[in-house]
């Protein structure tokens, strides 16, 4: 159990997991905290450039602790299985410009290739090759798959939210949110990056562009913003965050970027977790490496 981030001379992404029992079937690993759980301060380097290239844009990591990443720089992606600290597989063969990745627990992969083929693939294991699922313009920093078996895709530099429902036999992307140019308006986003999906199908994004993080609830045509630019709690404000997880009791793990820390939601609001005070005094720049952090206690007692 632990969370694991990326560092680029910049915290990037994070993926937060824990294993833990459903009541409902998910396609993605989704984890249950304590209010008290608690996390080593000093982290573990997981992999560093030698092995993955430089610089790292995302890391996901399964229910079973088998960690996917991304290398763009090598056009491939490296595998580790079930803990293990050395890589078990490379997944290339078509791959440009590899932003992100999406993983369900049915070991679907599903991997962006949308730098100069401007698609997502799905890597089918038992073969080992790739076919197009959907057609995107420009490449994907963000997949998630929800329980619909809908793709979604967020497009940074045009500025929205793309997405495709897997079992329809058109491969044509649609957009979920659409604004086209970077703006500040509830409805609208600039540079987005990390998005996630929640089962009643509210999409949360991290607005990059726009220091915030926006939740559109299923069916709104307005975004609603939960921390950073444009809300009335300034306790505290991000840094274009590029990373959003939502756990089992639907609070937020946030990646802020440029401020090189993680930021936690619980019961009495947002707080950092991990990293710099916000300052950037800490910056732990240039090292090209993903960092794993211990998870020191997850036991409720009588909270």
């Amino acid at each position: 159990m632990a969370v694991m981030v990326m560092k680029y001379g910049l915290l990037f992404c994070l993926i937060i997991f824990i294993l833990i029992p459903r009541a409902l079937p998910l396609p993605y690993n989704q984890p249950k905290f304590c209010p008290t759980t608690t996390w080593d301060k000093n982290s573990i380097t997981f992999a560093n450039v030698t092995t993955i290239g430089a610089p790292p844009r995302s890391v996901f990591v399964t229910k079973n602790n088998t960690v996917y990443v991304p290398s763009y720089q090598n056009n491939q992606t490296v595998v580790w299985l079930n803990n293990s600290l050395y890589p078990s597989q490379v997944i290339s063969g078509g791959l440009s410009i590899s932003y992100a990745l999406f993983v369900t627990d049915y070991g679907d992969t599903y991997i962006d290739n949308g730098g100069t083929n401007h698609q997502v693939d799905k890597w089918i294991k038992s073969t080992n090759t790739f076919i197009n699922v959907m057609n995107i313009s420009t490449g994907c920093w963000g997949i998630f798959i929800d329980i619909n078996n809908t793709l979604y895709c967020s497009l940074y530099s045009v500025h929205k939210i793309v997405k495709r429902w897997l079992n329809s036999i058109v491969i044509t992307s649609v957009d979920a949110i659409d604004t086209g140019y970077p703006n500040l308006s509830p409805h609208e986003l600039n540079s987005p990056i990390g998005i996630f999906i929640d089962v009643n199908f509210d999409i949360y994004v991290a607005d990059c562009g726009n220091y915030r993080i926006q939740v559109f609830r299923s069916g709104q045509f307005n975004g609603t913003t939960l921390i950073g630019n444009s809300t009335t709690n300034i306790s505290i404000t991000l840094n274009r965050p590029t990373g959003v997880v939502l756990d089992s009791n639907k609070y937020l793990f946030i990646a802020d970027q440029l401020y090189h820390r993680i930021i936690r939601q619980g019961p009495s609001g947002f707080y950092r977790l991990l990293g710099c005070t916000g300052q950037g005094s800490q910056a732990d720049r240039d090292n090209n490496r993903i960092q794993k952090f211990i998870i020191l206690n997850n036991s409720c007692g009588s909270v």
